[in-house]
Parts: C-alpha cells; structure tokens; sequence
C-alpha cells in the first residue's frame, strides 16, 4: 500500500530570537500625552495642570511616576513647578535648554555667531555715580549703550537680554551694529584695528527683573544668571563692558579647568597664542 505523503513542514530559520521593540517608560507615556495636551490647547499658557493625585488616578499610575513625568515636561521647558502653587503651563512648545561652554576666546566668538543679538536701543549715556559704579569708571565717562535680546534663529523666547556699554572714543561703531552676528567687538576690530588682548568675566546669581521676566518666558523674581564680562586690548581699561540675564532653569554655562601642566596640550588656540597665565585666566 503506497505511504501518502503530507505537505513538507515549512522550514524553520535557527538562530537568535528576533528581539522585541522596547515599549518606552510609562512616566514618557504619561510626559508625553501631557505635551500633546499642552501643544493642542487643553491646557494654555498661564493655566494650571492637574494635582499629582488626579493624575495618578487618571493615568492608574504611581506618584514616583507621575513625578517623574511631570519631571520631563519641566526640562523640556513647557511648565514650572512650584509648591503651593502648583504646576503652571509656560510655553506651548519645547523650549530649548542652552549650555554655554567656554575655554578660550576663540570658542565666546564661535557662541556669539552661533546666534545673534536684536539690538532694540542705542544711546549715548554719562556715567553718574550709580552707573559709574556699575561700570567701574569714573563719573563723568560717555558710553555708547546698547541693549537688546540674543536669539536663537527667530525662536522665541530670547536666550537672554543683553546690555553693552562700549568706549565712547570707538562710538562710530554704532552704524554698524544692526549688520551682523558675532561678538560686538568684532565691529571694533574691524572698524578700528583693534586687537583684543583678553576678557575678564564674573558671574552673578540674581533675581529675575520684571522688566525681562515675561519675554524670557520666566516668573520675575525667578533664579537668573548674570554674565559679566570686560573686553582689554592694550590698555588697562575696557573698551567694551557687557551684561547679560539669564533664565536660571535652562541655561548652564560649562567651564573646563586644568592643571598648569597639562595647560599647553588642552587647547591649540591657547598653546599657540596665550602664556599660561592668561591660560588659567580664560578658563576660571
């Protein structure tokens, strides 16, 4: 009697298991349901967000999930946490978080044409006493004093508001401020020659003023970095005098620091052209 024979069993490929597409973290889940939200207008700006304990049971989550959600949505900019008062909705959209970092001279200009400041005022000024303070000069000294907003592109809101004070003997600059980007004292080395020598810098923790808070996107009296810095070329005072106010939450500003020894190797530019002493100088 004839064997039948059955249809052949398809073949089955040995080998490593084709590995699963990872699910994303509940508290992405969670963070990212609450962005759309945001994006589509279930929650404007200036409104607040659900308590952690209505969204634990909305979402049948944890509070150290839900906390951890609200955390990301924090970083991406859209709201500020604050207790007591709840979590309020800043922005519609991501705002970018900026870390400015900082090694040489070479590298402050690379930032400053990576962006570009929106002059909005420019004025002469006389510096009285409280100005003359500010500025370190004596009283009685003009000033050439612009101020306006660095931007990122177009984005709002701006990085920061910043305020420039240049020697008046160099004010014929002033034609030429709205051109371009990069640092302002590019201007002065192109219009007069000069060769800047150094920059001497200070950060200060301060509150946010009123004036800037709501076109920066932050509550006033907020934490805020204020960046200071003094432009030399040959002579012992600026020709250049800059403030700039930072929103505390998203900006940071990175500093690397190394030994006298290994000074000559960190850096090219520095090696090349900076003693060590002023070396050290530039990166603290």
């Amino acid at each position: 009697m004839p064997v039948k024979k059955g249809r052949p069993r398809p073949k089955v490929a040995r080998g490593r298991p084709v590995p699963r597409t990872p699910q994303p973290s509940r508290y992405l889940t969670i963070s990212r349901d609450l962005a759309r939200e945001i994006f589509n207008g279930a929650f404007p700006v200036g409104s607040t967000l659900p308590s952690e304990l209505t969204l634990c049971r909305r979402y049948r989550a944890s509070r150290q999930t839900i906390r951890e959600a609200m955390r990301r949505i924090v970083d991406m900019g859209l709201v500020r946490r604050r207790r007591g008062k709840g979590t309020t909705v800043l922005a519609v959209t991501p705002i970018p978080t900026f870390t400015h970092s900082v090694a040489s001279i070479t590298e402050l200009q690379q930032y400053a044409e990576e962006t570009h400041l929106r002059i909005e005022r420019t004025e002469h000024v006389v510096a009285r006493r409280k100005l003359a303070d500010r500025l370190q000069c004596p009283e009685g000294r003009i000033w050439l004093r612009s101020e306006g907003w660095r931007m990122a592109g177009e984005r709002e809101p701006p990085i920061c508001w910043t305020e420039v004070y240049i020697d008046e003997a160099f004010a014929a600059v002033e034609e030429d401020l709205g051109r371009s980007t990069g640092l302002i004292f590019g201007h002065l080395a192109r219009r007069f020659g000069l060769v800047l020598r150094e920059v001497r810098q200070i950060i200060r923790a301060v509150p946010m003023s009123g004036a800037f808070a709501a076109r920066l996107g932050v509550p006033e009296h907020s934490p805020a970095l204020e960046i200071e810095r003094r432009y030399f070329t040959h002579g012992s005072d600026p020709v250049e005098i800059a403030f700039s106010i930072h929103p505390g939450e998203r900006f940071s500003y990175a500093v690397k620091l190394t030994s006298a020894g290994a000074a000559h190797t960190a850096s090219p530019v520095a090696a090349n052209t900076d003693p060590p002493r002023r070396r050290w100088a530039e990166r603290v």
